[in-house]
């Protein structure tokens, strides 16, 4: 009888850790739908880029640093402890498409981040946030949080234009990827705007130009200059690359103007009540 007791007990207590997991693991779940997706920036496109200081050298004796490695920093600028820079390295010109030698700006890419832990007669930080390799020699910029919550909104401007080039020293872009726009503030984007990259259906040239846009990528704006603007592809169902076409993602519902007289419709209910 005892041990039967002890069983049914037993068994009591399996049952509620379990159901007191899986409640756990339907929290966790919930949580992670909350929770708005993020990305974290890995290149944009700028005018120009003014660097701040670099890292002179490494407490350890290796070609590679990455997180947790102390570094020393030869700075431009006063700097405190506790002052945080973003490594970077500008990879060269993105070219302006249609031109010979023009440049439309400088390809960034971001390499990781250094927190400044002494500051003595040599200015001492340790990385922390590293997203590729990190060399002496690598320049630094004040702080950029390059963290940024995919939330793509709807557009209020009217923008088409071309693409510069992939993010990445490539030849095509496709989904997960960044890439460089000729359109910035100036032509009315804003962070966070729906873009599609899209071209004509196929067809002979006296037919071609009337036939209907097709989508063919998603883009979300993440990062944004004057002139210059930095993609996410959302998702494709293609490849593109330089010279694509984009356009804001406008509703293509059309509504009637509100200008317009509002129609008479008391004649239409005078008939209507006396033919009740």
């Amino acid at each position: 009888m005892k041990l039967t007791f002890i069983r049914i007990f037993s068994l009591l207590m399996f049952v509620a850790a379990l159901n007191a997991l899986k409640a756990q693991n339907s929290l966790e779940k919930l949580n992670g739908l909350n929770k708005t997706p993020y990305l974290d920036l890995e290149y944009i496109i700028a005018d120009k880029m003014e660097s701040v200081g670099i890292i002179a050298a490494s407490w350890r004796p290796a070609t590679y640093l990455t997180n947790e490695d102390v570094v020393y920093l030869e700075m431009d600028m006063p700097v405190s402890v506790g002052d945080q820079f973003t490594v970077y390295r500008d990879v060269g010109d993105v070219k302006q498409p249609g031109t010979f030698f023009g440049s439309a700006g400088r390809r960034i890419q971001f390499l990781g981040d250094v927190r400044v832990t002494k500051v003595s007669d040599i200015v001492e930080a340790r990385i922390y946030n590293a997203i590729d390799d990190i060399n002496t020699g690598n320049k630094l910029m004040p702080y950029f949080s390059r963290r940024v919550e995919i939330s793509s909104r709807i557009p209020t401007n009217d923008v088409r234009g071309k693409v510069l080039s992939p993010a990445e020293p490539k030849d095509i872009a496709g989904s997960y990827l960044f890439t460089f726009l000729d359109k910035g503030s100036n032509d009315g984007l804003r962070i966070n705007d729906k873009l599609f990259v899209y071209k004509k259906g196929h067809g002979s040239k006296a037919i071609k130009s009337r036939l209907p846009d097709v989508n063919i990528a998603e883009l979300m704006v993440v990062a944004i200059t004057e002139n210059h603007s930095t993609a996410y592809v959302l998702n494709s169902v293609e490849g593109f690359e330089t010279g694509a076409n984009f356009k804001t993602a406008l509703p293509e519902i059309k509504y009637l103007d509100p200008g317009l007289p509002a129609a008479d419709l008391s004649d239409s209910s005078a008939k209507a009540h006396q033919n009740q």
